[in-house]
């Protein structure tokens, strides 16, 4: 081995040391929240740390100053409101209409099921619907067991007493009314 390559190889190894003991030092810094103030390495190193008590007028020239040294300010986070939609009326129960068919209602939150039975057929349930409400107004998808399907647009009076609205059936009658009242009142 010559000797220029030993002196290269000693350099390296010398100055890997170095760069070893300055990460540590610079890790113990960050680690500890001590800010590092001053670092000197011709006598093979020389560490100051600050630890955030120093003079007012003092600053570092390795970053920025402490997080100790400043308060911290508390910027308020407004909360967030949910405003609920509108609570649907309770329609659940008996309801009846001027031609004498019966319809029950089932209600679930805002789920709804609409049963038309016709008592002069031995009360035999001649529609089925499924909807919703929200607030006052009803939508329904209606089918009977001819197999007549349809669509309902209803709404419920200020009083709970009745619902009025219309019932359209594609390809076999354009809309029709649609009313009826609550029984028992």
């Amino acid at each position: 081995m010559a000797e220029g390559e030993g002196k290269g190889r000693h350099g390296k190894t010398w100055f890997v040391g170095i760069f070893a003991l300055l990460a540590l030092v610079v890790g113990y810094s960050i680690y500890s929240g001590i800010s590092l103030k001053k670092v000197e390495v011709p006598g093979l190193l020389v560490a100051e740390f600050s630890d955030g008590r120093g003079n007012p007028g003092e600053s570092s020239s390795m970053g920025p100053p402490s997080v100790r040294s400043a308060p911290a300010s508390v910027t308020p986070v407004p909360a967030v409101v949910t405003v609920p939609g509108p609570v649907p009326a309770d329609i659940s129960g008996a309801w009846s209409s001027s031609e004498g068919l019966v319809y029950t209602i089932v209600q679930d939150g805002s789920d709804i099921t609409l049963r038309e039975i016709n008592p002069m057929l031995g009360g035999m349930v001649t529609a089925e619907g499924y909807g919703e409400i929200e607030g006052h107004y009803i939508s329904l998808s209606l089918t009977t067991p001819l197999g007549i399907s349809g669509n309902a647009e209803l709404e419920l009076s200020g009083d709970g007493r009745f619902i009025r609205g219309s019932f359209s059936a594609e390809g076999v009658f354009g809309e029709m009314p649609f009313e009826i009242f609550r029984m028992g009142q």
